[in-house]
């Protein structure tokens, strides 16, 4: 089902096991207002946003021409976590996925997606330089 995540009054009145939030935050002027949302409308999200801890993605968005003009932004996990807890979830899982960022040159992409299984075991690697983060965030009991 699709709608405005920032209007819920777009979706019908119902409630859903789980709502997705996949690669959306990032273009949105309310990204709190955005979760309180999706929180109304179930009591589990899924949250998936791109290069939130990546330092080198987050310079490539202050200096990208494109980053520039599209208004592209990144938030990281810490800051995803806390839009969860001010709208009344609490984060049961955090995760880094992929090290491809989205939008990256065919080779370079294809060497570290091949490399990958090995980035994947160097600790904290993931966290500072994963292509996307991945919430599970459930309505407090």
């Amino acid at each position: 089902m699709v709608g405005d995540i920032l209007n819920p009054a777009t979706f019908p009145q119902m409630r859903f096991d789980l709502a997705i939030i996949r690669g959306v935050i990032h273009h949105l002027p309310s990204q709190l207002e955005a979760v309180r949302s999706a929180s109304i409308l179930s009591d589990r999200i899924l949250i998936i946003e791109p290069n939130g801890n990546n330092p080198i993605l987050k310079w490539i968005e202050k200096n990208s021409a494109y980053h520039i003009e599209h208004e592209e932004q990144s938030f990281s996990s810490s800051f995803l976590s806390t839009l969860c807890g001010r709208s009344g979830l609490a984060v049961r899982s955090l995760s880094f996925i992929g090290f491809v960022p989205f939008f990256f040159p065919t080779l370079p992409a294809k060497v570290i997606y091949f490399l990958q299984p090995m980035l994947e075991r160097v600790p904290y690697l993931a966290k500072f330089f994963g292509a996307q983060i991945v919430i599970l965030a459930e309505r407090n009991a």
